[in-house]
């Protein structure tokens, strides 16, 4: 099964080296609740409305470039297919991206100096969407989205169940 699924998403990732592997992963209850950076503007982005939370934002972060200032991918609010995250700079602050899904996964596969990202969006018990994110030098942009079913749905996860999850 595993076997199946590394074809089917090496079939429809073309430029994936056979060496890719899954680095890190994290899901909608990954996220931290913290104060921003100074100087940071989150805009649409889930800042708790309780007292507990307010004026701080759900974050995880991840060093995507290597250049000791980890990455933010604040997120948003989550539905039934997973949570929307907007990708910053962690130097800049700057958003480089939005993606989707949970879980997501950042894997070695460097493109235009930042890894390629995917993630899983759940449809319903047995099927959702595998979705893939590559960096074009400005903006993380969504390049391909499949659908899958079935043995490679639990394959995803089987895959998954190893991987480091990022808190």
């Amino acid at each position: 099964m595993n076997i199946l699924l590394i074809f089917f998403i090496a079939a429809s990732s073309p430029t994936l080296p056979a060496n890719d592997s899954i680095l890190v992963k994290f899901d909608s209850e990954s996220a931290q609740w913290a104060s921003p950076p100074s100087g940071f503007s989150a805009g649409e982005f889930d800042f708790g409305e309780d007292d507990e939370r307010a004026g701080k934002f759900a974050f995880v972060r991840y060093d995507l470039s290597g250049d000791g200032k980890e990455e933010y991918f604040l997120r948003a609010l989550c539905g039934n297919g997973g949570c929307e995250y907007g990708i910053y700079d962690g130097k800049t602050l700057q958003q480089i991206g939005d993606i989707f899904g949970s879980p997501v996964w950042i894997r070695s596969t460097i493109i235009k100096k930042l890894p390629v990202i995917e993630s899983y969006n759940h449809m319903s018990a047995a099927y959702g969407l595998l979705t893939r994110y590559e960096f074009d030098g400005n903006q993380y942009q969504r390049v391909s989205s499949d659908s899958i079913s079935g043995a490679p749905v639990d394959s995803v996860f089987r895959i998954l169940k190893g991987v480091l999850m990022l808190k």
